[in-house]
């Protein structure tokens, strides 16, 4: 793969499509095994026989092949801590006028949900909010992700959630040799950030800057599943740097019909400087992955 990589010219979409390929395939572990001959013995062995190490399991936990099979396990995010994304050229976040604002009633248990609340707030505020988000829309968001959690319980389904690690302080900035951001965001979607394929567990190469650190959220999960699924495969995504190259700045000066123009053409907000993909653009078939091109990926 270097020898190809080195001797000939590619896109960053086409280098990263061939790594992931490599990680996958040419490892000697895992070579995309087909559903019906897929062999949990063979990759237990395999895993085992190449890591050393003592973890033990009579079954996978880490498992998933399709977006349509039977769910036994899924990891549901929540909002502590949230705050508002910043503008940066990796995003830049306006104010929904025909948006609502929901509301956690304690007393009631319940969320009220007020419509046209956007162009009230766009009219008071003058600009998107900065910092950390109010209490009251972080309950009224972890309420909803709480009743998601019970829902899927109720039916059997083990739900881990990343309350059961300390949470991180999402106000806190980020300096980085190649950029800077004033706070962070939240962990409320894991699905973006670490993607499930096969027994292989993929950490995201995002483009948001405020996302940066968000998969430390989750790291604790993973490596409790690594420890307990020796069948289990741990990869991630070259972490970018996402310098100012890796984004196209003039994007946010489009006007609506422009940017669908553009979109049509598969060109967004990101570049091709260097590989960036979110995980929720990713669907699972079995041996083969779609991938959607979008503002992120």
């Amino acid at each position: 793969l270097h020898q190809r990589l080195t001797s000939e010219s590619y896109s960053p979409i086409k280098i990263a499509t061939m790594v992931l390929s490599h990680l996958f395939k040419n490892n000697g572990i895992l070579r995309w095994p087909s559903l019906q001959h897929h062999s949990t013995k063979r990759s237990i062995r395999a895993a085992s026989s190449v890591n050393g190490s003592n973890r033990t399991t009579t079954a996978p936990i880490v498992n998933a092949w399709t977006e349509w099979g039977d769910l036994k396990e899924i990891v549901i995010g929540d909002a502590n801590n949230a705050c508002f994304p910043p503008p940066s050229p990796s995003f830049a976040p306006t104010i929904n006028e025909e948006g609502s604002v929901l509301k956690f009633d304690q007393a009631t248990n319940t969320v009220q949900e007020h419509y046209g609340r956007g162009k009230i707030l766009q009219e008071e505020l003058g600009r998107w909010p900065q910092g950390k988000k109010s209490q009251a829309a972080i309950d009224a968001a972890n309420w909803q992700l709480s009743n998601l959690a019970e829902l899927l319980m109720d039916r059997g389904i083990v739900v881990r959630r990343p309350t059961e690690f300390p949470n991180q302080d999402w106000s806190l900035p980020i300096k980085t040799p190649f950029f800077e951001t004033q706070n962070q965001y939240c962990g409320t979607c894991p699905r973006d950030i670490v993607a499930t394929v096969g027994n292989t567990i993929l950490e995201s190469a995002n483009s948001r800057r405020d996302r940066y650190f968000e998969i430390h959220q989750y790291r604790q999960l993973i490596r409790e599943y690594w420890r307990k699924d020796k069948a289990m495969m741990w990869k991630a995504a070259p972490k970018p740097s996402l310098n100012d190259e890796s984004f196209d700045e003039k994007w946010w000066h489009l006007t609506k019909e422009e940017r669908y123009e553009n979109m049509h053409e598969m060109q967004f907000c990101i570049t091709e400087d260097e590989p960036l993909f979110d995980a929720a653009d990713m669907t699972k078939l079995g041996q083969d992955i779609f991938v959607q091109l979008s503002m992120t990926t």
